[in-house]
């Protein structure tokens, strides 16, 4: 019995580490604003579960993502509108909804779950996952510097920088580069996951932009202006009111996912 215990102390021990060490980097990132105080804690539980799941190579990935996105954020930041760049941070709906998936992955694989064939695809669909967050948070900071106004994905109007579902060519690349950056640092040379998981992010960034000119919910402040925030006072203006930018998130970085994970199961009949 002991000896069987031995390696569930060793899973608890790696798992302990992994959230002092994701609790340290979240700490930081509170204390340079960059997350709220709940944001710290949902990134710290992030973090842990990816590094203590899922190891180093699927740490990095994740720390590619949040470390150029962040600085990303901070480019520009007296140009841009949404309260994350007003010095408030990322929240914790905001974490969940880029990393929330890449999490749950994580854990499925360090749970040892499912079949052969779901484990085989498990390394690409979590590289997927983040691979559309970054798609969609580089997309979304460059493309806002952009002097030109993007236009809407689904009638191709000119819109005002920022607007949800607004895209750009310059954000576009932006986007390509954000999903190529993550997937390069987490795919560990296999170059099939790499391929998939680009790909399947750029694809999430646009299915993320649709779903954010359609159905993402926008207010009216009191003061007329219009975000994706709900605060007091502010009106619905467009879209479903429970279906806020971190829910579109949730939903295209699991596309992403999932795309990756057919992408790179349907290569392997060519491997």
């Amino acid at each position: 019995m002991m000896a069987g215990m031995a390696p569930h102390r060793a899973q608890r021990s790696c798992l302990m580490i992994a959230l002092l060490a994701a609790t340290g980097v979240a700490a930081l990132a509170w204390r340079c604003r960059w997350l709220t105080g709940d944001g710290a804690v949902a990134a710290a539980v992030v973090g842990a579960a990816v590094l203590g799941f899922g190891g180093w190579a699927w740490a990095g990935a994740l720390a590619a993502f949040f470390v150029s996105g962040t600085a990303l954020t901070a480019v520009g930041r007296g140009r841009k509108t949404q309260p994350e760049h007003r010095g408030r941070g990322r929240d914790a709906l905001q974490v969940l909804g880029s990393g929330g998936v890449a999490a749950a992955i994580s854990a499925l694989w360090g749970a040892g779950a499912g079949a052969d064939c779901l484990r085989l695809v498990l390394p690409a669909a979590f590289l997927g996952s983040l691979a559309s967050a970054a798609a969609d948070t580089w997309g979304t900071e460059l493309g806002m510097l952009n002097p030109h106004p993007p236009r809407l994905i689904t009638t191709g109007q000119r819109v005002p920088r920022g607007t949800s579902g607004a895209i750009s060519p310059a954000g576009c690349l932006a986007a390509v580069a954000g999903a190529v950056l993550v997937a390069g640092v987490g795919a560990q040379g296999d170059g099939w996951a790499f391929t998939a998981a680009w790909i399947a992010g750029v694809l999430a960034m646009f299915l993320d932009s649709v779903l954010g000119a359609t159905v993402q919910a926008s207010f009216v402040r009191r003061d007329g202006s219009v975000g994706e925030d709900r605060e007091p006072g502010a009106r619905l203006a467009r879209g479903v009111a429970w279906i806020t930018n971190p829910v579109v998130n949730l939903l295209a970085t699991l596309a992403g996912a999932l795309l990756a994970a057919l992408i790179y199961s349907a290569a392997s009949v060519y491997r």
